[in-house]
């Protein structure tokens, strides 16, 4: 599988728009310019990338972005019927070496605590469990960190 992992741009944004909608449930119902607000919407700096296919469709994305010399990654998503290729890998090692060349030592997280496989997930690449914290919403979510 011949996979490609680049900045996101203008001709990526239907593909991001439609990841996006399909993977998270808070963003399912969003018309297009309040989905665009969103992707352009986060902290800065921050930075979009996707993996696109050989057919150059996007079938993943990552957020990543910075605060001080904290990384955080905000978003990420690989299609279903492409996981377990090593593209959410791909992906994170990207945003990983973004927020390294943005000077940030550490990187963090947040997942539902029961969303366990991303949980096994992250820990593979190297994160470690902080534990349960409260986020923006005063949900319940684990937070994991990875010095980088």
């Amino acid at each position: 599988m011949n996979i490609e992992i680049k900045k996101a741009d203008d001709d990526d944004r239907i593909g991001l728009r439609a990841i996006l909608r399909t993977s998270f449930d808070t963003l399912s119902s969003l018309d297009t310019l309040e989905l665009d607000c969103y992707i352009n919407g986060q902290q800065s700096p921050c930075q979009w990338f996707v993996a696109r296919s050989s057919q150059g469709h996007v079938i993943g994305c990552i957020n990543a972005s910075t605060r001080s010399n904290e990384g955080y990654i905000n978003s990420l998503s690989v299609i279903e019927g492409h996981r377990g290729h090593g593209i959410g890998s791909m992906l994170v090692q990207e945003a990983c070496e973004f927020l390294k060349t943005n000077d940030c030592n550490s990187v963090f997280l947040y997942v539902r605590p029961t969303n366990e496989g991303a949980q096994v997930f992250y820990e593979k690449l190297g994160f470690i469990n902080c534990g349960l914290t409260k986020s923006h919403t005063l949900e319940d979510v684990v937070m994991l960190r990875k010095m980088i």
